[in-house]
């Protein structure tokens, strides 16, 4: 570990996003990576370079075997992917191999090549992988686990009602969204554990075929789970000269793949792409711009 360079980046996203407990995390980080390579008996490697809000690194294990370790701070969140991966058990997603909630700490298989779907630029060819990966994710949970359903996440876009009025967020398509939702909510078929963040940069090639990564874990339908990846890359989405026409290629090819029922998939996609923005706009992320075009170009799909 010895060199091990914490990027300005990272640290600015961390303090920004959990303020003082932050930077005490960060500035405790050093010591719980010595403590991970004692007691785990690992070797750490260089950090990712695409760190967002956790610390992940390679780590060398004995006998010139590969892993990844990934490092956030304790929480409700790092125990949804705990439980998440362990019910997922290496069947279309990573393996865990340890963990440590209390030290908010897991240990996963390191994924060769790791190719990202994401750099895939035949969409077809994209969506048939994803729609493989779901079918082996969503099994249905043999056991009751503590996690949030889509109605939990729901309770989030209410907030919108708790703010001033003077905000920039266009609130009228929120109260149209927040409607849609409730009727969507009702009427939810059985409820597997999604992936709940299932995208392009979520999937990553292995030996063995393709397999997801940072699974949030949410229990919800089926049809849930596309939204994430109609709408992502969304930088690259809103740079297409028909956004419209677009997302409306991918919703054919998505339900006709799946066997979905199109409206369903458009009405979830629509109100995922808007809860997208909240959340973004809470974190003071200016992609919450992107995902409301994203929105709006839904919105005038005609199913």
């Amino acid at each position: 570990m010895k060199g091990l360079i914490i990027s300005e980046s990272f640290q600015k996203t961390i303090e920004q996003t959990y303020g003082p407990i932050g930077r005490e995390w960060l500035n405790n980080l050093p010591t719980l990576l010595l403590t991970l390579e004692k007691d785990w008996h690992l070797k750490i490697k260089e950090p990712f370079s695409n760190l967002s809000y956790n610390f992940v690194v390679s780590v060398a294990l004995a006998e010139n075997n590969f892993a990844v370790l990934k490092c956030g701070l304790p929480g409700a969140e790092f125990n949804h992917e705990v439980l998440a991966l362990r019910h997922f058990n290496g069947q279309g997603a990573v393996k865990l191999l340890k963990t440590n909630e209390e030290l908010g700490v897991i240990l996963l298989e390191q994924v060769f090549p790791g190719t990202l779907l994401s750099e895939i630029k035949n969409e077809t060819e994209t969506m048939r992988v994803f729609t493989e990966i779901i079918e082996q994710l969503h099994q249905p949970a043999t056991q009751s686990l503590s996690l949030p359903t889509v109605d939990d996440w729901y309770q989030g876009l209410t907030k919108i009602y708790k703010v001033s009025k003077s905000i920039v967020f266009p609130l009228k398509l929120a109260d149209y969204v927040c409607g849609l939702g409730k009727e969507l909510l009702v009427s939810m078929k059985e409820k597997v554990v999604l992936h709940g963040d299932l995208h392009q940069a979520n999937i990553l090639r292995s030996e063995d075929g393709w397999l997801a990564i940072d699974p949030k874990g949410v229990l919800g339908e089926r049809e849930y789970e596309l939204g994430a990846f109609i709408r992502n890359p969304i930088q690259e989405l809103i740079k297409q000269r028909n956004i419209k026409e677009c997302l409306s290629r991918r919703l054919e090819l998505l339900a006709e793949m799946t066997g979905f029922d199109k409206k369903r998939l458009w009405a979830w996609f629509f109100y995922q792409a808007v809860l997208a923005a909240w959340w973004a706009f809470e974190d003071q992320n200016t992609d919450w711009q992107a995902f409301i075009t994203c929105a709006e170009a839904l919105k005038k799909i005609k199913v």
